[in-house]
């Protein structure tokens, strides 16, 4: 008797999945094919983006083209610069010279790489953390100190490209700052 139920429905959920959207002007409205990404796409662009970050991952501009368009947009509170406050970064190029930027660092070796990551159809959200070793420089504990933080990251996603086009950075950097032992010291 339940087969026979059963039976008799399929005709009716057949017709809600092949159902399209009726507006009350009376058109119909079109399949519209959208094309997302996929769980293993958003894994990759996060790990693939955050990593630029990681020490000596960027040495050629072409070690960005893999990964951001032209007109990439990053907006970060560190900028060119450890605690600069520097306005967003423009452009590819810009983004290359934040990253191969020369002079004293307090940490090297550093490693990022996504905790988890959660995305929509063309966006990217994920918790990165970091991971180095102090230097000595700008810091009160001694050089090969392990150091670690978090942060979040959101990034956009030109689908056509597959490129990151606008990044969103927040480090919790006052954890790396007290790491550094520089919190009372050069903050007070």
């Amino acid at each position: 008797m339940h087969a026979i139920h059963l039976l008799s429905a399929l005709p009716l959920l057949s017709s809600v999945v092949h159902a399209r959207a009726w507006f009350p002007w009376g058109a119909y409205a079109h399949p519209v094919t959208v094309k997302c990404l996929t769980d293993e796409q958003a894994q990759d662009l996060a790990t693939r983006y955050v990593s630029r970050y990681d020490t000596g991952a960027v040495t050629t501009l072409a070690d960005l083209t893999s990964i951001v368009t032209t007109d990439f947009t990053s907006y970060d509170e560190t900028a060119t610069g450890g605690y600069s406050n520097q306005p967003a970064t423009q452009g590819i190029q810009e983004f290359f010279d934040s990253l191969t930027a020369s002079g004293p660092s307090s940490f090297t070796n550093a490693v990022q790489y996504p905790l988890f990551v959660l995305h929509d159809c063309n966006t990217i959200s994920y918790r990165w953390q970091f991971e180095a070793y102090s230097t000595g420089y700008n810091a009160t504990v001694p050089a090969g100190k392990f150091l670690k933080f978090k942060g979040t990251d959101i990034i956009s996603i030109d689908l056509e490209k597959m490129l990151v086009y606008n990044a969103t950075s927040s480090g919790d950097w006052i954890n790396l700052a007290r790491e550094l032992g520089q919190i009372g010291n050069f903050f007070p």
